[in-house]
């Protein structure tokens, strides 16, 4: 089963919060909204557009593929036999060697952040962080 998530779903009042829009173009009054991921204090715009031809139902499950990776948890468990398959491979990760608690409430919590910045930052060359926890 996958883990349990907090994701929430708002519509803003885009007349009382006109901030929340970006021009797409100085000069003209054509205005997109900007929808926000929020994790452990730190945000992603994502300008979300529909494909041209692409069904409302088809673009709704897209915008959840994205907000379903996005709020994936940030350090993921790893096994040896993964981490040597990905080597093999030439794929690019991050594996901490140690306990998750560490890493969740103990003194590598500084990873957490910084895979969740990672994510957040950098769409198409994001490194997937893991932790391995075999002695």
């Amino acid at each position: 089963m996958p883990p349990k998530r907090n994701v929430v779903w708002a519509k803003v009042d885009v007349g009382k919060y006109p901030h929340l829009f970006i021009k797409k173009n100085p000069e003209t009054p054509i205005r997109t909204p900007q929808q926000l991921f929020t994790s452990s204090g730190m945000m992603k715009y994502i300008n979300f557009n529909m494909y041209k031809g692409e069904s409302e139902e088809e673009a709704a499950n897209r915008f959840s593929d994205i907000i379903l990776k996005l709020s994936e948890p940030a350090l993921g468990s790893v096994s040896c036999q993964e981490i040597e398959k990905w080597r093999a491979e030439s794929k690019r990760f991050l594996v901490y060697f140690g306990t998750v608690e560490s890493v969740n409430k103990g003194s590598m919590t500084h990873l957490s952040k910084n895979a969740i910045y990672d994510r957040l930052m950098f769409d198409g060359s994001a490194v997937p962080f893991y932790v391995n926890s075999s002695s």
